[in-house]
């Protein structure tokens, strides 16, 4: 994308636990970016998803009320 990422994640949290989140913090300190989950501000936010853990459609999350009442409370950034 031509440029230096806003945050470093991963699939399916792996960055979570070690040894990856060392691999990971490491790099993000070299890149200067923050990891999501181990920086303030940068959260994983399950309820902006429109499924459940196991993968079963929950669309409502996904209605423009729901984005609007996460907005509200200061879920997204």
């Amino acid at each position: 994308m031509d440029r230096t990422p806003s945050h470093i994640d991963s699939h399916q949290h792996v960055h979570r636990e070690e040894p990856i989140c060392s691999v990971v913090c490491k790099l993000a300190e070299r890149l200067r970016v923050p990891v999501r989950e181990q920086n303030p501000g940068i959260l994983y936010r399950g309820d902006f998803y429109g499924q459940t853990a196991e993968g079963e459609p929950m669309p409502e999350l996904l209605s423009v009320e729901a984005i609007k009442k996460l907005v509200e409370l200061g879920g997204v950034e």
